[in-house]
């Protein structure tokens, strides 16, 4: 307009405001380049820890988190990836107790994502980080513990209408029925063991010779024969 109006000199002087607005706000912490930036570390820390190369991807991961809570928020949704990430690194580096306080951390942000947004309850992350908080307390022998979280895991499991989701739900219903019978509650992990084994025999990948089938059948014919 200002330039059909030949208003030459304010026009010019337009320009120059908006591209010092746009360069200030690209160099921001919350402009494209530190987006982009946190962008390509998650990439690169994700390539480390799929990988397994651990050691680098927990260093990795921790320079990102610093950086995503500076340019997203020590809350966000983002942050709380990137804690999952690293806990994740640390569980498979065995490190089991700062692993389940990166994931306490994440929950505790999923969670109030679930109570005040449109993040649904049976999210991908809250799974993962349930079984994950499970396993940990599996293999410490906190079956108590390993117990509440599995079975916020069940509440997923039955209530997903995917047949192909069900199998990634598996291996935390299997170490719930494991913690059941540990717990001589075999009413329990009968119907859950029992589930399994009609999944795998179902699936086109395992089938009723699979080895993960055959191992369900044989829990499933021990705890029948209460030995």
């Amino acid at each position: 307009m200002l330039f059909a109006e030949e208003k030459y000199r304010e026009a010019a002087e337009r320009f120059r405001h908006s591209l010092q607005s746009y360069v200030s706000h690209y160099n921001s912490k919350t402009g494209p380049e530190n987006i982009e930036a946190v962008a390509s570390g998650q990439l690169m820390s994700y390539i480390l820890m799929k990988s397994e190369k651990y050691d680098e991807a927990n260093r990795a991961l921790r320079k990102e988190l610093d950086r995503t809570k500076e340019v997203y928020g020590s809350e966000s949704i983002q942050a709380a990836d990137t804690m999952t990430n690293l806990a994740t690194v640390l569980f498979y580096k065995n490190d089991f107790d700062e692993s389940r306080a990166y994931y306490q951390r994440a929950l505790a942000i999923y969670e109030r994502l679930v109570a005040e947004t449109s993040l649904p309850s049976n999210a991908e992350p809250l799974r993962l980080i349930y079984t994950c908080l499970g396993d940990i307390n599996y293999i410490q022998g906190k079956d108590e513990d390993a117990l509440n979280y599995y079975i916020k895991v069940e509440e997923m499991f039955f209530k997903s209408e995917k047949p192909e989701d069900l199998l990634s739900y598996i291996p935390a219903m299997k170490n719930l029925a494991m913690t059941h019978w540990r717990l001589d509650n075999a009413d329990l992990a009968e119907p859950l063991f029992s589930r399994i084994l009609d999944i795998l025999k179902g699936h086109k990948k395992y089938g009723e010779g699979h080895s993960q089938t055959r191992v369900i059948s044989e829990y499933l014919q021990r705890l029948n024969y209460g030995f």
